[in-house]
């Protein structure tokens, strides 16, 4: 992943509602490390109230996952 900032809505969440099972991320596998590289990760814009926020960012499936150099901000569920 490119260092950089990303606005990246979850395709989960439409009109207020929040389908969980489709992040804007989905990570599967076991023993993975995925380093982002001091990426920003947004679900939405930074004046949006925080209750107001929809999604979620990343889902992962598997164990021993491990995320670097991320920030997520924006979601209901980061």
């Amino acid at each position: 992943i490119k260092a950089g900032e990303y606005i990246l809505p979850s395709p989960g969440s439409t009109k207020g509602t929040d389908d969980f099972s489709k992040p804007a991320i989905e990570i599967r596998g076991n023993n993975l490390t995925v380093d982002f590289k001091g990426a920003v990760l947004r679900g939405s814009k930074a004046d949006v109230d925080p209750d107001k926020r929809p999604g979620l960012g990343i889902k992962i499936t598997g164990k021993n996952v491990r995320i670097r150099n991320l920030r997520i901000h924006g979601y209901k569920v980061a």
